[in-house]
């Protein structure tokens, strides 16, 4: 999970300038954006994967399974292609693990650390 926005630059920084924690403080922002946006978009891919087995979207375009189509249409490996259906599969049933993702407030890699966690007690 993203942690509430440090205020520590300055003093972590000592004796760098103003502009270098300022500087700092501007790439920071960013980069919290940026995953904030990802996570966002992990959720959104994750519902969208969740439609695509409803739909049966790789017969579609001819693939015998939604793990080959994710293989050559998105460049997934076979693992990370499973992950991430097995995350959009379980993150259905847990929903402030989806909504937590869709805020930006948690990473897939955190989200399939939770839900395997879920799998490995049986809670199926």
């Amino acid at each position: 999970m993203l942690q509430g926005d440090s205020q520590e630059v300055v003093g972590a920084w000592g004796g760098a300038s103003a502009s270098d924690a300022d500087r700092c403080a501007r790439v920071h922002r960013t980069l919290r954006r940026i995953v904030k946006a990802r996570g966002a978009l992990d959720a959104s891919e994750a519902a969208a994967l969740r439609e695509a087995q409803d739909v049966k979207l790789w017969r579609a375009y001819g693939y015998a399974s939604l793990i080959e189509y994710l293989e050559i249409e998105m460049g997934y490996t076979p693992r990370v292609a499973l992950e991430r259906l097995r995350v959009a599969t379980a993150i259905e049933e847990l929903p402030a693990i989806g909504e937590a993702m869709s805020q930006g407030e948690l990473s897939f890699s955190a989200a399939r650390e939770l839900t395997s966690h879920r799998d490995s007690l049986g809670a199926r």
